[in-house]
């Protein structure tokens, strides 16, 4: 069974303690439990970028799927079938 931490944040407001589960780290981030959405969003944007400042650029704009004609119609390809630079932006 995974252990999880409490990791309590002061709120800006006042003095009204947020309590997180997990996370508070650069290997684990914050676990949403379905309060106080917009500060872990701006946590979570923080971890991503301290990752990779491309992974969350590829969140914020639509993804890219490759795709081939077949048939006359367009469809995404298989993984296998995507060259190394297609599999890169993916």
């Amino acid at each position: 069974m995974k252990d999880t931490q409490d990791h309590n944040f002061s709120n800006k407001m006042g003095s009204k303690q947020i309590t997180f589960k997990e996370g508070a780290s650069l290997n684990q981030p914050l676990l949403f439990e379905g309060e106080h959405f917009s500060f872990w969003k701006k946590r979570m944007e923080i971890f991503v970028q301290s990752i990779d400042p491309g992974v969350w650029n590829a969140i914020i704009k639509l993804h890219f799927v490759p795709t081939k004609y077949v048939n006359g119609e367009l469809i995404p390809k298989e993984w296998d079938e995507m060259r190394d630079d297609e599999k890169r932006k993916v």
